[in-house]
C-alpha cells in the first residue's frame, strides 16, 4: 500500500509518479489531502484505447477531495473488475464508500423491454 497525505503535494508531481514504471505494480493506493483534478481523474479513468495506468490496482482510497460524484463513479466503473474496493471519505458530496460489486451490477444492468 502506498499513501499520499501531503497538503503541499502538487497534482503534477503525483501524476508524474503514478505513470512511472515503479508505480505500475501498486495494488493499493491511498490519496489524501489532495484535490482530484481533471488530469488526475483522467489518469485514474481507464480506457480500452489507451495504456492502463496502475492496471493491478485493487484498492483505491480518496480522502479530503473536492471532486464531483460522477468522477468517482467513472473511475470505479472503468477499473472493474480489478478494482475491488474504493473508499471515498470527507468529500464534497459526502460519499462514504462504493460497493463495487453492486456498482458493477448497476452498470451492467440492461433493462429488458416491457
Amino acid at each position: 500500500m502506498l499513501s499520499f497525505h501531503d497538503r503541499m503535494l502538487e497534482e503534477e508531481d503525483l501524476t508524474e509518479f503514478l505513470v512511472s514504471p515503479k508505480a505500475q505494480h501498486l495494488l493499493e493506493l491511498d490519496i489524501g489531502s489532495s484535490k482530484i483534478n481533471n488530469r488526475l481523474a483522467k489518469l485514474l479513468i481507464t480506457s480500452k484505447t489507451e495504456e492502463i495506468v496502475l492496471s493491478e490496482l485493487g484498492v483505491l482510497s480518496l480522502r479530503e477531495c473536492d471532486t464531483p460524484a460522477e468522477v468517482f463513479f467513472a473511475i470505479a466503473a472503468s477499473r472493474l473488475p480489478i478494482l475491488k474496493t474504493m473508499e471515498i471519505s470527507q468529500c464534497s458530496d459526502m460519499l462514504i464508500s462504493c460497493d463495487l460489486p453492486c456498482l458493477e451490477r448497476m452498470i451492467s444492468f440492461v433493462p429488458t423491454s416491457v
